[in-house]
């Protein structure tokens, strides 16, 4: 049996149109997050470590906005030469995207709380639950 899946230029296409919508809103979710962590940031004050923790965000979040802009463009490309994005670049975006929120979760947690509590406290793991909503399309 031949698969459709495969050989539609239709269906390779609106593939490649979800997955570049989905990363518009992947990259929409990264940036209102870090927008509203800056403006906490700002409002609640917290000196030094409040610094600190929203530098390791930007670092964390603009290594993988760059990623995603470059998954973006590969992606756009995909549609204007009318193919399919190789498999190792799928995988790679599945396993850098479930990656995100725990390196977050592992990095971005404040010293303040308890160890044991940390991931439970990070507002980071929701992370988890926006990623898995818009899981990429394979």
């Amino acid at each position: 049996m031949t698969s459709l899946r495969a050989e539609s230029t239709a269906f390779r296409e609106a593939l490649l149109k979800s997955e570049q919508l989905r990363i518009r809103i992947v990259l929409g979710a990264i940036i209102a997050a870090f927008l509203l962590r800056t403006i906490r940031g700002i409002i609640q004050g917290g000196g030094h470590d409040n610094f600190v923790s929203w530098l390791k965000m930007l670092g964390l979040l603009g290594l993988f906005v760059t990623y995603e802009f470059l998954m973006l463009r590969a992606v756009n490309g995909a549609i204007q030469r009318v193919r399919l994005l190789p498999n190792w670049m799928w995988l790679s975006n599945i396993l850098l995207e479930t990656l995100l929120p725990a390196f977050a979760v592992a990095f971005l947690s404040s010293a303040s709380i308890d160890l044991i509590y940390r991931p439970l406290a990070n507002p980071a793991g929701l992370g988890f639950f926006v990623l898995s909503a818009f899981p990429p399309s394979v």
